[in-house]
């Protein structure tokens, strides 16, 4: 699936394909969101979640690496070879 197909979907057809055809990447905890990182074909997802909403509230897609910065420190590249 290409990227501008992805953004097309509804938000629980984005989730799923991300949990079912993306690899995880990385996940990170920023006061009461979380953001996790998944990579497919030729894109990333990142999905935000508010943990007291219990909610996911964001999914986006992006190909430039720039927007990877704020995972650097979580990704444990053992996990990814």
């Amino acid at each position: 699936m290409e990227i501008y197909d992805f953004n097309k979907l509804t938000i629980d057809e984005k989730t799923n394909f991300a949990w079912n055809s993306g690899t995880f990447i990385a996940s990170i905890k920023v006061e009461v969101k979380a953001f996790t990182l998944y990579h497919t074909n030729n894109f990333y997802i990142e999905i935000e979640y508010d943990r007291e909403l219990n909610s996911i509230i964001a999914i986006r897609t992006f190909k430039r690496a720039k927007r990877l910065d704020k995972y650097i420190d979580s990704v444990e590249l053992e996990k990814l070879f």
